[in-house]
């Protein structure tokens, strides 16, 4: 069996992963990250931050997805700076229609990385529509395609928590709610938008405070829209952690305890934006199948009963999760035709031009013969495609087609890592290279 065969590497990984062979599945994501790195152009600079790479192409598809897999173990391993320029990586690639999500867990992996002014200066920034090279399938258009990353809960609240800590590291005199003054104030509007994710945040918290939990108001704030809710559920599941802190459960409690008197005025502007996201903006949304891809490839099972029926009742490969409608395959057969429409007649052209442009002689041809073109009797013709093959080295020692030079299969694989010099974490300098 070829060894670097991506595709297979990428399910071998599911199947070792589901079978509770970790340490197998991450090898085989390594393996798959070692065939893309040596198959990298001399000039292809992925560390630039302007590389772009369609996730309609098959080729592209699968390094999308191996980074993705690469950045779950990365975190069960706890290598949370690494797993955080993987993040930016993955973003970076499609920043337009961010097929696999990366939005939704570059936060989490920012806060863990302690990268607390990184994440302020993302949300304050970047603006998914502007970067509309190739454009973005309707399908994979959610919230977050407009100019703004505010419409995302996720966001909201761990921007307000990133910049507690900022607050917290620089050690402000005074009494601690003057200190978090605009932290407070950043939680105080997270809770007003989004209100939803106050009490699924408490409970899987462990908290169990009954002035918080009984109170009537989450009940008239509760969203009837299916994209909301799984993007609270998933922010929820991911980040909960980070909230348990005594100091930031504590700080958490004492904001949303003031601000429950807040969500009862209708006329409060803050409480009137949140209002129009859960009745008018996110139920005029469809689940887009970015996040139901997300979801399908995370280690958070327990949000698959929110993805909707359309995504769970169909059949998928753990290599090509729910495929964008204009997928282009390596096997297209529009590309392949397009000359001779698919006939014996174009596939002959195909062949004779491409023997044009190899061979030696044809440039001559192309710059102008005696008939405009120089035609050769066949028995030449094998002679050059003969000398041509012999010049270009076309025996191979008797390898495997397509092995690594100098490869000792899994010792090779084994040994390598994609280098991602993503530069300062903070992003200060940088421009628009998330």
């Amino acid at each position: 069996m070829y060894p670097y065969h991506v595709d297979c590497l990428l399910q071998l990984s599911e199947v070792a992963k589901h079978s509770g062979d970790w340490q197998m599945a991450g090898e085989f994501i390594e393996r798959a990250m070692y065939a893309f790195e040596r198959a990298f152009h001399p000039q292809f600079n992925i560390s630039s931050g302007s590389v772009r790479l369609s996730y309609n192409r098959a080729e592209n598809k699968a390094f999308s997805l191996a980074i993705h897999r690469h950045i779950q173990f990365l975190t069960r391993r706890g290598c949370w700076r690494t797993a955080f320029e993987f993040n930016r990586l993955l973003l970076s690639l499609d920043p337009t229609t961010d097929p696999l999500s990366a939005l939704l867990s570059i936060d989490f992996h920012a806060l863990k990385a302690h990268e607390h002014a990184y994440l302020l200066r993302l949300h304050a920034e970047f603006t998914p529509a502007a970067y509309s090279d190739h454009g973005a399938h309707a399908s994979d258009r959610g919230a977050h395609a407009g100019d703004s990353l505010s419409p995302l809960p996720s966001f909201v609240y761990s921007s307000a928590y990133a910049r507690f800590k900022q607050e917290s590291e620089r050690g402000a005199a005074g009494d601690a709610e003057n200190r978090h003054e605009e932290s407070t104030r950043l939680l105080r509007r997270a809770v007003c938008l989004f209100p939803g994710a106050v009490v699924p945040l408490f409970e899987k918290c462990g908290e169990k405070d009954r002035r918080v939990l009984d109170s009537a108001v989450w009940v008239a704030c509760e969203a009837d829209s299916p994209y909301l809710n799984l993007l609270i559920r998933l922010f929820v599941e991911r980040n909960f952690a980070l909230w348990k802190e005594p100091e930031v459960i504590s700080w958490l409690k004492s904001t949303i305890l003031a601000t429950l008197p807040l969500l009862e005025d209708a006329s409060d502007p803050t409480v009137q934006e949140g209002l129009r996201l859960r009745t008018t903006d996110y139920p005029n949304i469809p689940v887009p199948d970015n996040l139901s891809r997300h979801i399908l490839i995370s280690d958070h099972q327990a949000l698959l009963h929110y993805l909707p029926p359309e995504v769970t009742s169909q059949s998928y490969h753990m290599y090509d999760p729910l495929p964008p409608p204009d997928s282009i395959g390596p096997y297209d057969d529009d590309a392949s035709g397009r000359s001779g429409n698919g006939t014996a007649a174009g596939a002959a052209h195909d062949v004779m031009a491409m023997l044009r442009n190899l061979l030696p002689w044809g440039d001559q041809a192309a710059a102008g013969g005696r008939a405009g073109q120089l035609r050769m009797q066949p028995r030449e013709l094998a002679e050059q495609i003969e000398a041509f093959a012999a010049a270009r080295g076309a025996v191979n020692d008797g390898r495997v087609p397509g092995q690594f030079p100098g490869g000792d299969g899994e010792e090779g694989a084994a040994a390598a890592t994609v280098a991602v010099a993503a530069g300062g974490g903070t992003g200060e300098g940088q421009g628009n290279r998330w």
